[in-house]
Order: structure tokens, then C-alpha cells, then sequence
């Protein structure tokens, strides 16, 4: 739906792919019948794909964790009417009818038979178990034919050649000019294969920064850059590539074109303010969010394009301000689930911790009931494996295993000790939402026991902010935002005054810098909120940015501020936790948030920070708010059985809309 915050935002585009009315780039049709899986294989199968893909890819950064594996041999079965039938199975199959085999014809995926009338079972086996049965019929599937079988999971492709769990997203063709500096600028970061056009390729490099596609050392290569003759006089990169610059030396250069992929979304929120930086900052923040939707919700296209609990928790927020899309959301905490009853999640401590959170949020944004109860068990799960780690004296958790919060230095332990008291204060209301007092009691008495505890280890009681870890220990600003955010501190101006200043590091990342800043604009303190935004944000604009970074450091210059892992070029420029202020530019301006699940109630308590209008467009699961500020009034538009309310000390007026007179 196009809005006057959609219109007035048009000048900040980046994106090749954008649309406002439409989703983009349109899908393709799906195939009349589906492929098969066990529950949940499909989203196991798409994952070990997609880390297959990282393995050809040579990308360089590991997938820690226990993942969970799609089954490599299952049992389908169905009642078949008898006569000829035909399916599709990437992997290999054998047929049986009432306990008899049924011979099977052809090769190369696509197989066809003839059974009589009665049960058919399929013994499937391949790296992901599935099949494709080109008829229609109700299938279940089973690992062990002794046991009952469980209703088949349905999925479509759109190319019945390659299984749904393997197919690549759609894209859009991009030409490519040369710049004056010799390299092909696709003027904003992209993923994408090139094709270039020649008799032969000398040299070939694709960089996120100039300096990274001018570097002619092959040591310092973050992905691969193989080439393939596709057809005769055109090379093809091996692999989709995070780019936005190439060096290419070739023999009859006649042209390059990239084949951009995308997920198919429809912007449906929107941010306009009338302050260009402030516009392009929220655009650009979707933007990279959009780069970073590859079936589930990754960390970045160039680092390893896989799903992570704590990326999760700006991804998650920053895509219900912008796409809305509840089915790339859950397919992640899904995925990651099923990692997490195997182990710590991603093998992190506080990434399991973020992943309560995480489903916690989702609900609070989403309502989708359903979708809680199909998880439930998972999330007791993981709480209960966390438990299982506390300290018998304290009821803190162990730092023993991988704990990171941030890529910072410092003393961890308060950190984790009040994101397990969030995790446990948000375990409590998703049993409440599942109506187990059980579970509802223990975790909320669980959280009530730690939050005195840690008040009591870790605060200062002169000062009123927390330590990094028992007394004497440094002060660093991650415990005192995440007591903010987490409940266990209410507004407190001496955080906030902490927060605000400049005596303290600067946290490590922009994943931690969004929660300083939300933690700041929810306590009240909007305007220091926005100054640290434009201050981290604004800065990488300024450096050049087209998406936002995993990290930033004003102070470097030059090609050593794209060093990262002790690499040169290590640094993701495209991160999806870089885009944080596609949800904090809404909260700072109009302290908009859902109060009830599925945003059937929420507040709205707007700052006017700036002098001009400012819209909102905000996606929800009944349609889209509507938010305007101007001269010191605020109209909200909202769909039909939405509640919504200012705070106490607003004056709400009349007018075809309510107005809240600032």
C-alpha cells in the first residue's frame, strides 16, 4: 500500500528492486505438485545447503553449533488408485505396492512406474530424503515402518529439476558501467553472479570497497572468484558474489551483467522525515536488511550467509518496521530451534538466551499463536539445558563455554547474567501465552530470584549502574543498556546520563549500538538516542555506504578500516545487524510499540525532534498505521480493530483522526 511516508522516502532509494505496491522480483510460479519431507526436514535440508554453498563459496568465517540433519532415508506412503504413475526424486527411490516391488523406468531425477491398487511406499534415500509423486494424494511419512506415519510435509519449486530445499532466489539482470577509476560500480552493494562478456579473462576481482577489488593478492580473497565459460564467450562467477565494485583485465571486453539476487518482498513500512540523512539512513537500513534475506535471516552476504540468534535480534525488530515477512522470521527461529535442543545455539551462550528473547518479541509483533505452540517444546527445552548450567549457589550461569555479546574486551558476567534474567522473564510470559502454569511459575520466580541477585552483585547502589562483574570491576556501558531493555531497571537517569556520555568505550559493534540507542530513546532520552545514531550511522554514510557495516571505527582510514579478523578485507559491509535503525528511527520519533500481541493494542508517544514532518508507515499483521507529526500534533491512521493509546499527560483531540497535542 503506497503511502505519503512511502512517496516522501522516494529520493533515498537504493534499491533495484524496490517496490512499495508490489513484491519484487515477482515469483515465479510454483510447479501443480509438491515435494515431500519429514517435519521440519525441509528447513534442515535448506540449511546444509546453504552451508554447502558456503563451502563453494570459500568463505571465512566457520559455522559453529550442532545443527540438525535432514533424514537421508525415508519411508512415503500413500493408498494409490493403481495405473501408471510418475515422480521426481533427486536422490534414489524404490517402490513397493502391498509389500511388493514395483519396478521403476528411467533416470536422470524423473522415474516412472505402474502399480496396482493399494498401499505404495517409497523408500527414499539421498542427502535430503524427498520425493516428488507427479499425482495428486495424501502422503505420510515415516523412518522406520514399524512405526505410525506422520503427515508428509508439503513444498513447492518453481523447477521441478531442483529440489525446493536447493533453489537459488530469483534475480534481476543489473548492466554494469566502468568509473573513473577503471572498476564496474554497481552503485550500491549487491549479491550477485557476473557474467562477463569476452574472448578471456586476464584478472578478475570483486570487492564491497574499491580497495578490495583494486587488491591483487590472492591471500587476501574473502570469497572465491572462479570463473566458468557458460556458453562461448561468456565467464560466469562460480558463485554468487557480495559485491559492489570489480576489477576486470579481459581480452574483447564487450560488456558485464549481473544477475542480482533478491527475495521477493514489498516494502510495506516507510520512514520520511525531510532530513536526508535521516531518510537514507532508514532506506539504507532496509536495504541491507533485504540484502541479508537468503530463506532465513543471515549475518551478512559476504561473511557466511547463515542464520545467527543474536543477528537475529536487530534483523528480527528491523524487519517488523519494514517487509513484515513472518515467513522468513519463523523459518530462522525455527532453524535455530532445532540447533538449540541439540545444544547452545550457534554454540553461544547468550545466543540461546537471545533466542527465548527472540520468540518472546515475535509473538508480542506477530500474534501467530500457532506458531508458538509448534515450538513450545523447543523453547522449554533450551531454558531447561540452560538451567542445568547455573551455578548451585548463585543460580548465575557459567561463562565456562562461548560467551560473546559483543566484539568488545571486557568482563562478560553481568552481561550474561541479566540477558538469562530476560531470557527467564521471557520464558515466563510465552508459557503464560501457552496457559502452563508450571513452567510460568518457575521461570518468573526463577527471573524474580536472579534480579535480586544481581542488583545485589552487580550495582553500584551509590551510583545506580551496574558493574561488569562483582565490586571493584570496570563499568562498561553493555550491563547497563541490557538492565534497561531487559526490566530489571526502569528509566534511570544515571544510566541514561551514562549512556549519553563519552566516558565510557564506545561499544565494539553496531548490533550493540542499536540497543544502547533503544535503550536511551525507551528510557525518554530521544534526543541523545538520535545524536548516537546520526554519530554511528551518519559516519558510515559519510564513509560511502550503501548498506551498513558489522563494525565501524571513525578513527581508521584509509583500506585498514575494512580490517577485520585480522584480515584485510574481513569486514562485512553489508550486516544485517548494521540495520538497526529501521526500527529505532520509528521508536525514537514516535515511540511506537505493540502492547498486546499482533499489535492489537499499542502506544504511541511521539518527540518532536525536528521542525519539519515526519511520516511512518508501520507493517503489521492487520494492516498498516499510519503516523504523521507535524507542528507539534501527531495523526494516527490505524486499521479497523486496533486499539491505541498515548501516555498519561497527552491531551488527545478531536479531528478525523485523534491528535495528540505535544
Amino acid at each position: 500500500m503506497l503511502t505519503i511516508a512511502h512517496i516522501r522516502s522516494r529520493d533515498s532509494g537504493i534499491d533495484p528492486a524496490y517496490s512499495a505496491e508490489h513484491i519484487l522480483p515477482e515469483p515465479v510460479p510454483a510447479e501443480e505438485f509438491p515435494y515431500l519431507y519429514a517435519p521440519e526436514d525441509f528447513l534442515s535440508a535448506r540449511l546444509e545447503s546453504m552451508r554447502r554453498a558456503v563451502d563453494t563459496a570459500k568463505l571465512k568465517v566457520g559455522y559453529p553449533g550442532k545443527h540438525r540433519e535432514a533424514a537421508r532415508m525415508l519411508f512415503f506412503v500413500t493408498d494409490y488408485p493403481g495405473g501408471p504413475g510418475k515422480f521426481r526424486c533427486p536422490g534414489t527411490a524404490a517402490l513397493y505396492c502391498n509389500g511388493m516391488a514395483v519396478p521403476v523406468r528411467g533416470g536422470e531425477g524423473c522415474f516412472s512406474f505402474e502399480a496396482p491398487a493399494g498401499v505404495l511406499t517409497a523408500a527414499v534415500c539421498g542427502d535430503a530424503a524427498t520425493i516428488q509423486p507427479l499425482w495428486h494424494g495424501a502422503w505420510g511419512v515415516t523412518p522406520d515402518l514399524s512405526q505410525p506415519a506422520l503427515p508428509a510435509e508439503e513444498h513447492f519449486s518453481s523447477d521441478g529439476s531442483v529440489p525446493p530445499h536447493a533453489e537459488e532466489l530469483p534475480f534481476v539482470n543489473l548492466p554494469l558501467e566502468k568509473n573513473g577509476s577503471g572498476l564496474f560500480d554497481a552503485g550500491r552493494e549487491i549479491l550477485a553472479y557476473v557474467d562477463i562478456h569476452a574472448h578471456d579473462v586476464d584478472f578478475f576481482r570483486a570487492g564491497e570497497s574499491p580497495e578490495e577489488a583494486l587488491d591483487t593478492d590472492p591471500g587476501t580473497l574473502e570469497q572465491s572468484m572462479e570463473l566458468a565459460e557458460v556458453v562461448p564467450g561468456v565467464w560466469r562467477s562460480a558463485v554468487p558474489l557480495a559485491f559492489r565494485y570489480l576489477r576486470i583485465d579481459a581480452c574483447g571486453l564487450e560488456k558485464v551483467l549481473c544477475h542480482a539476487l533478491f527475495s521477493p518482498v514489498c516494502y510495506r513500512g516507510a520512514f520520511a522525515s525531510g532530513d536526508r540523512e535521516l531518510d537514507d539512513i532508514w532506506m539504507r537500513s532496509a536495504y541491507t536488511l533485504r540484502l541479508c534475506q537468503r530463506h532465513f535471516l543471515i549475518d551478512g552476504v559476504k561473511r557466511d550467509r547463515l542464520p545467527w540468534s543474536g543477528d537475529l535480534r536487530i534483523s528480527l525488530l528491523s524487519s517488523c518496521f519494514t517487509f513484515a515477512d513472518s515467513r522468513i522470521v519463523e523459518n530462522t527461529l525455527q532453524i535455530l530451534g532445532s540447533s538449540g535442543v541439540l545444544g547452545h545455539i550457534n554454540a553461544i551462550t547468550d545466543y540461546s538466551l537471545w533466542y527465548i528473547i527472540n520468540q518472546d518479541t515475535w509473538q508480542l509483533y506477530s500474534g501467530h499463536r500457532e506458531f508458538l505452540v509448534r515450538e513450545y517444546p523447543k523453547i522449554v527445552t533450551v531454558l531447561e539445558n540452560l538451567m542445568h548450567e547455573e551455578a548451585p549457589d548463585t543460580g548465575f550461569l557459567d561463562r565456562g563455554r562461548w560467551t560473546f555479546i559483543d566484539w568488545a574486551d571486557f568482563n562478560k558476567i553481568s552481561s550474561l547474567q541479566i540477558l538469562y534474567f530476560w531470557a527467564l522473564k521471557a520464558g515466563a510470559g510465552l508459557a503464560c501465552r501457552m496457559e502452563d502454569p508450571v513452567h510460568e511459575d518457575l521461570w518468573r520466580r526463577k527471573a524474580d530470584t536472579l534480579a535480586s541477585r544481581i542488583r545485589e552483585k552487580f550495582r553500584d547502589p551509590g551510583k545506580g549502574i551496574y558493574r561488569d562483574g562483582t565490586e571493584g570491576e570496570a563499568i562498561h556501558r553493555h550491563a547497563n543498556f541490557l538492565a534497561v531493555l531487559s526490566g530489571l531497571e526502569t528509566a534511570s537517569e544515571p544510566i541514561a546520563d551514562l549512556l549519553a556520555g563519552k566516558d565510557l568505550p564506545e561499544v565494539g559493534t553496531p548490533y550493540m549500538a542499536a540497543m544502547e540507542i533503544q535503550a536511551l530513546a525507551g528510557a525518554g532520552f530521544r534526543e541523545a538516542a538520535l545524536r548516537k545514531l546520526r554519530g554511528l550511522w551518519g559516519a558510515m554514510l559519510k564513509d560511502g555506504a550503501t548498506t551498513f557495516y558489522e563494525a565501524f571505527d571513525p578513527s581508521r582510514s584509509g583500506g585498514d578500516r575494512y580490517s577485520f579478523y585480522d584480515r584485510p578485507f574481513g569486514l562485512s559491509l553489508c550486516h544485517a545487524w548494521g540495520a538497526g535503525p529501521a526500527w529505532l528511527l520509528p521508536e525514537i520519533f514516535f515511540g511506537i510499540r505493540p502492547v498486546e500481541d499482533g499489535w492489537k493494542k499499542f502506544e504511541v508517544n511521539p518527540a518532536a525532534l525536528l521542525p519539519g514532518e515526519v511520516h511512518l508507515t508501520v507493517p503489521t499483521p492487520g494492516g498498516e498505521i499510519e503516523l504523521a507529526l507535524e507542528a507539534g500534533k501527531l495523526s494516527v491512521k490505524a486499521p479497523q480493530g486496533m486499539e491505541y493509546f498515548f501516555p498519561a499527560g497527552k491531551d488527545p483531540g478531536p479531528g478525523p483522526f485523534e491528535y495528540c497535542r505535544m
